[in-house]
């Protein structure tokens, strides 16, 4: 599977935009009363996806205990659903990033970007960025 790097450009812009309320822990939720909503990295890919004509029916899973949706928005472990995945050219929903220095992973999760290390967007990406357009090209974590 090649990388579409015309989207993850698109990506790269909407993590830099400040449109986006940084969240952990679901790709997209509430952030407080007003119904204003939080996303994580990959909550952000969901959305430009979707935004740039990806059409992804939302599914929910009968079989769930958690009572959570399927695609697009409420994916088990919170990574991308594999249409999204596949939209920008990763065979999985939670794409590799390549660090570039010593305060930054060697290799991770983009979940773990931003769940457990919790870097801001900005650092983040500079991470896609830098694994998916101008540098190394990361092989995603299956």
């Amino acid at each position: 599977m090649t990388v579409n790097k015309e989207r993850v450009q698109l990506l790269v812009d909407a993590l830099r935009s400040g449109e986006f309320t940084q969240h952990s822990g679901a790709l997209r939720g509430l952030v407080d009363s007003d119904g204003q909503r939080g996303y994580c990295c990959l909550g952000v890919a969901t959305e430009v996806a979707l935004r740039n004509g990806l059409v992804v029916e939302e599914v929910t899973d009968p079989n769930s205990v958690s009572g959570l949706k399927g695609q697009p928005w409420e994916q088990t472990y919170q990574v991308m659903c594999p249409a999204v995945g596949h939209w920008y050219g990763w065979a999985e929903g939670n794409p590799l990033l390549v660090g570039a220095n010593s305060n930054e992973p060697r290799q991770d999760v983009a979940s773990h970007w931003n769940d457990d290390f919790n870097f801001g967007f900005d650092v983040i990406a500079d991470a896609f960025e830098r694994t998916y357009i101008t540098g190394h090209e990361a092989t995603p974590v299956i």
